[in-house]
């Protein structure tokens, strides 16, 4: 006979014995005829899971609690930033089911080791790397300088500068003015009554300029033609007499 309270129908002699849950962890084995309880014991056998009961072996009923998930080795899911703590993961030890918790005190510091970015006043700083993408550590530009425009006698050169982590460029007039290079004073050619002379003077091998005794710039070197600067034996011709 078939015993709907278990689901299992068992035939002992002239009984007709069942297995009878007795919902306080027990079940009976008694006929379902005349009521004849052969026995009374525990639920068994089975095997409990993290979600669900264990099954008796017997009378087929589910008993007892679920195992629940045991978590015990939680790993770092290593996602930590500089603005948040980080997870960790740990595997159930009875199932494959994963548990993800936050994992305090995993937040990291800033790590200013990426790109560099210019900062338009002799400095640079670099970007976090650990997740907020701010900018810091910030440092002094390392430059280097090549000559823009050259020193000429009167005026100053300029040197340009550019940083040599992020290209920051700057120029500066920083180069003195050389000076003239005079060199010896040339003396004087006179003027005579027939040709022009030259004046003493100085030239700047640089910039090929004059100068006079006292270095002060020369429009010009020419001396005029001296009709008086006759030089040897002098005659007069056709002279006429003089009158009152």
């Amino acid at each position: 006979m078939y015993c709907p309270d278990c689901g299992r129908t068992v035939n002992t002699g002239n009984h007709t014995m069942a297995y009878k849950n007795n919902n306080d962890g027990t079940h009976s084995y008694y006929c379902r005829d005349c009521g004849y309880v052969a026995s009374t014991t525990a639920h068994s056998g089975g095997t409990a899971t993290c979600t669900t009961q264990a099954v008796c072996s017997d009378c087929g009923v589910a008993y007892g609690n679920a195992l629940n998930h045991s978590f015990v080795n939680y790993l770092s899911d290593n996602n930590a930033t500089c603005l948040a703590d980080g997870t960790k993961t740990a595997k159930c030890e009875r199932c494959d089911v994963t548990d993800t918790v936050t994992d305090t005190g995993s937040k990291l510091d800033h790590s200013y080791t990426g790109a560099y970015r210019n900062n338009n006043d002799g400095t640079h700083s670099f970007k976090c790397v650990n997740g907020c993408n701010e900018y810091g550590g910030t440092v002094d530009c390392e430059y280097t300088s090549t000559v823009k425009t050259p020193a000429t006698c009167t005026s100053k050169g300029t040197m340009t500068y550019t940083c040599k982590i992020c290209g920051y460029t700057y120029d500066s007039q920083n180069i003195d003015a050389n000076g003239h290079s005079y060199g010896d004073l040339i003396a004087e050619i006179p003027a005579t009554c027939m040709e022009e002379g030259i004046k003493a003077h100085y030239e700047c091998s640089v910039c090929h300029k004059y100068f006079d005794e006292h270095k002060n710039e020369l429009d010009s070197l020419v001396i005029s033609i001296d009709p008086t600067a006759h030089t040897g034996n002098t005659h007069t011709e056709n002279a006429a007499a003089a009158t009152c």
